[in-house]
Protein backbone atom coordinates (compact mmCIF):
# COMPACT_ATOMS: atom_id res chain seq x y z
CA UNK A 1 0.00 0.00 0.00
CA UNK A 2 0.92 3.57 -1.04
CA UNK A 3 0.53 6.28 1.93
CA UNK A 4 -0.05 9.58 0.16
CA UNK A 5 0.61 12.72 2.25
CA UNK A 6 -0.66 15.85 0.52
CA UNK A 7 0.45 19.72 1.78
CA UNK A 8 1.12 23.06 0.44
CA UNK A 9 0.78 26.35 0.43
CA UNK A 10 -2.37 28.22 2.11
CA UNK A 11 -5.30 28.30 -0.25
CA UNK A 12 -3.26 26.53 -2.76
CA UNK A 13 -6.18 23.91 -3.37
CA UNK A 14 -5.00 20.85 -1.12
CA UNK A 15 -8.71 20.23 -0.37
CA UNK A 16 -9.63 20.57 -3.90
CA UNK A 17 -6.84 18.10 -5.12
CA UNK A 18 -8.31 15.58 -2.27
CA UNK A 19 -11.29 15.35 -3.89
CA UNK A 20 -9.91 13.95 -7.19
CA UNK A 21 -7.68 12.00 -5.85
CA UNK A 22 -10.70 10.28 -4.02
CA UNK A 23 -12.18 10.01 -6.90
CA UNK A 24 -9.57 8.28 -8.49
CA UNK A 25 -9.64 5.25 -5.99
CA UNK A 26 -7.44 6.68 -3.36
CA UNK A 27 -8.65 6.57 0.02
CA UNK A 28 -8.04 9.58 1.59
CA UNK A 29 -8.75 11.27 5.61
CA UNK A 30 -8.31 15.13 6.39
CA UNK A 31 -6.09 16.48 9.43
CA UNK A 32 -8.43 19.56 9.12
CA UNK A 33 -11.32 17.66 9.56
CA UNK A 34 -10.05 15.30 11.84
CA UNK A 35 -9.08 18.17 14.10
CA UNK A 36 -12.98 19.66 14.27
CA UNK A 37 -14.28 16.06 15.25
CA UNK A 38 -11.13 16.01 17.75
CA UNK A 39 -12.62 19.22 20.04
CA UNK A 40 -16.56 18.55 19.40
CA UNK A 41 -18.50 19.90 22.39
CA UNK A 42 -17.42 17.98 25.71
CA UNK A 43 -14.66 16.25 24.12
CA UNK A 44 -11.53 15.80 26.05
CA UNK A 45 -8.98 17.38 23.94
CA UNK A 46 -11.67 20.45 23.44
CA UNK A 47 -11.57 20.26 27.60
CA UNK A 48 -7.54 20.81 27.51
CA UNK A 49 -7.70 23.50 25.29
CA UNK A 50 -10.15 25.57 27.12
CA UNK A 51 -7.84 24.13 30.37
CA UNK A 52 -4.43 26.15 28.43
CA UNK A 53 -6.24 28.95 26.51
CA UNK A 54 -9.38 29.78 28.60
CA UNK A 55 -13.31 29.68 28.29
CA UNK A 56 -13.39 32.66 26.25
CA UNK A 57 -12.36 30.71 23.36
CA UNK A 58 -15.66 28.45 24.21
CA UNK A 59 -18.81 29.46 22.05
CA UNK A 60 -22.60 29.86 24.12
CA UNK A 61 -23.42 26.13 22.89
CA UNK A 62 -20.23 24.83 24.24
CA UNK A 63 -18.08 24.18 20.75
CA UNK A 64 -14.84 26.08 20.10
CA UNK A 65 -14.85 29.56 18.70
CA UNK A 66 -12.15 28.47 15.92
CA UNK A 67 -12.17 32.31 14.72
CA UNK A 68 -11.15 33.43 17.77
CA UNK A 69 -8.87 30.91 18.64
CA UNK A 70 -6.83 31.27 14.98
CA UNK A 71 -6.89 35.21 15.65
CA UNK A 72 -4.95 33.98 18.64
CA UNK A 73 -2.46 31.39 17.41
CA UNK A 74 -1.42 33.62 14.10
CA UNK A 75 -0.73 36.20 15.93
CA UNK A 76 1.49 34.51 18.80
CA UNK A 77 3.55 31.91 18.03
CA UNK A 78 3.99 30.15 21.51
CA UNK A 79 0.10 29.69 21.70
CA UNK A 80 0.59 28.28 18.17
CA UNK A 81 3.32 25.64 18.86
CA UNK A 82 0.78 24.57 22.61
CA UNK A 83 -2.10 23.82 20.39
CA UNK A 84 -0.45 22.27 17.84
CA UNK A 85 1.27 20.02 20.68
CA UNK A 86 -2.30 19.39 21.71
CA UNK A 87 -3.57 18.41 18.54
CA UNK A 88 -1.05 16.82 16.10
CA UNK A 89 -0.14 13.50 18.21
CA UNK A 90 -3.94 12.94 18.35
CA UNK A 91 -4.35 13.33 14.68
CA UNK A 92 -1.77 11.28 13.89
CA UNK A 93 -3.03 8.53 16.11
CA UNK A 94 -5.92 8.95 14.01
CA UNK A 95 -3.90 8.58 10.46
CA UNK A 96 -2.18 5.52 12.08
CA UNK A 97 -5.32 3.95 13.06
CA UNK A 98 -6.64 4.82 9.25
CA UNK A 99 -3.13 2.93 7.70
CA UNK A 100 -4.15 0.47 10.20
CA UNK A 101 -7.98 -0.07 8.33
CA UNK A 102 -6.24 0.41 5.04
CA UNK A 103 -4.08 -2.61 5.60
CA UNK A 104 -6.80 -4.91 6.64
CA UNK A 105 -9.08 -3.70 3.39
CA UNK A 106 -6.39 -4.18 1.16
CA UNK A 107 -6.32 -0.42 0.22
CA UNK A 108 -3.79 0.12 -2.96
CA UNK A 109 -3.73 3.52 -1.58
CA UNK A 110 -4.27 5.67 0.68
CA UNK A 111 -3.90 10.11 1.89
CA UNK A 112 -4.24 12.67 4.26
CA UNK A 113 -3.98 16.19 4.03
CA UNK A 114 -2.23 17.84 6.56
CA UNK A 115 -1.08 21.14 5.77
CA UNK A 116 1.30 20.98 8.33
CA UNK A 117 3.07 18.05 6.99
CA UNK A 118 7.03 19.52 7.10
CA UNK A 119 6.22 21.62 10.40
CA UNK A 120 5.49 18.24 12.83
CA UNK A 121 8.20 16.37 10.69
CA UNK A 122 5.65 14.02 9.46
CA UNK A 123 7.28 13.01 6.00
CA UNK A 124 8.44 9.81 7.89
CA UNK A 125 4.69 8.92 7.99
CA UNK A 126 4.32 8.66 4.10
CA UNK A 127 5.37 6.91 0.80
CA UNK A 128 4.84 9.71 -1.81
CA UNK A 129 4.42 13.94 -0.59
CA UNK A 130 3.03 15.66 -2.62
CA UNK A 131 2.86 19.54 -2.79
CA UNK A 132 0.00 21.52 -3.94
CA UNK A 133 0.84 25.27 -4.85
CA UNK A 134 -0.43 28.20 -7.43
CA UNK A 135 0.71 31.68 -7.45
CA UNK A 136 0.48 34.13 -4.72
CA UNK A 137 -2.19 36.33 -6.69
CA UNK A 138 -4.59 33.25 -7.35
CA UNK A 139 -4.12 32.86 -3.49
CA UNK A 140 -5.18 36.35 -2.52
CA UNK A 141 -8.49 36.19 -4.59
CA UNK A 142 -9.19 32.58 -2.72
CA UNK A 143 -8.45 33.77 0.50
CA UNK A 144 -10.90 36.68 0.02
CA UNK A 145 -13.36 34.39 -1.30
CA UNK A 146 -13.16 33.40 3.15
CA UNK A 147 -13.55 36.47 4.20
CA UNK A 148 -9.39 36.79 4.52
CA UNK A 149 -7.70 40.29 3.75
CA UNK A 150 -3.95 39.80 2.06
CA UNK A 151 -2.06 40.72 5.58
CA UNK A 152 -4.57 37.93 7.05
CA UNK A 153 -3.26 35.71 4.66
CA UNK A 154 0.28 36.61 5.45
CA UNK A 155 -0.14 36.75 8.55
CA UNK A 156 -0.97 33.26 8.12
CA UNK A 157 1.76 32.12 5.61
CA UNK A 158 4.41 33.58 8.73
CA UNK A 159 2.90 30.27 10.76
CA UNK A 160 4.27 27.91 8.38
CA UNK A 161 7.24 26.67 6.28
CA UNK A 162 8.37 28.30 3.24
CA UNK A 163 6.48 27.17 0.22
CA UNK A 164 10.28 26.85 -1.54
CA UNK A 165 11.07 24.65 0.80
CA UNK A 166 7.93 22.34 0.40
CA UNK A 167 8.56 22.23 -2.81
CA UNK A 168 11.79 21.32 -3.00
CA UNK A 169 11.20 18.48 -0.47
CA UNK A 170 8.17 16.84 -1.90
CA UNK A 171 8.21 14.20 -4.30
CA UNK A 172 5.27 15.98 -6.56
CA UNK A 173 4.11 19.34 -7.19
CA UNK A 174 1.07 20.32 -8.11
CA UNK A 175 0.35 23.94 -9.83
CA UNK A 176 -2.91 25.02 -8.94
CA UNK A 177 -3.66 27.97 -10.70
CA UNK A 178 -5.76 27.10 -13.77
CA UNK A 179 -9.10 25.52 -14.07
CA UNK A 180 -10.24 22.77 -11.84
CA UNK A 181 -10.12 19.98 -14.84
CA UNK A 182 -6.54 21.18 -15.03
CA UNK A 183 -6.54 20.26 -11.67
CA UNK A 184 -8.19 16.98 -12.16
CA UNK A 185 -5.81 16.14 -14.96
CA UNK A 186 -2.78 16.76 -12.83
CA UNK A 187 -4.30 13.98 -9.97
CA UNK A 188 -4.49 11.65 -12.38
CA UNK A 189 -1.00 12.21 -14.29
CA UNK A 190 0.93 12.27 -10.49
CA UNK A 191 -1.63 9.05 -9.86
CA UNK A 192 -0.65 7.38 -12.68
CA UNK A 193 3.34 8.43 -11.71
CA UNK A 194 2.74 6.58 -8.79
CA UNK A 195 1.14 3.82 -10.05
CA UNK A 196 3.55 3.10 -12.47
CA UNK A 197 6.98 3.47 -10.08
CA UNK A 198 5.27 1.84 -6.76
CA UNK A 199 8.25 -0.24 -6.15
CA UNK A 200 10.20 2.98 -5.52
CA UNK A 201 8.18 4.70 -3.88
CA UNK A 202 6.79 2.03 -0.96
CA UNK A 203 9.03 2.67 1.65
CA UNK A 204 6.87 0.52 4.04
CA UNK A 205 7.31 -2.24 1.67
CA UNK A 206 10.38 -2.24 0.56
Amino acid sequence: MIKIGITGVICGGKSSAAVFFQKAGVRMIDADLIARELVSPESALLQKIIEVFGVQYLNSDGSLNRAALAELIFADTESRKKLEAILHPKIMEVWEEHVRQCYIDKVEFTGMVIPLLFEIGAKSKFDVVICVACSDAVRIERAALRGWSADHLKLRDQSQIPIRYKIENSDFVIWNDGSIETLENQVNIVLMSISKYKCFFNKSES
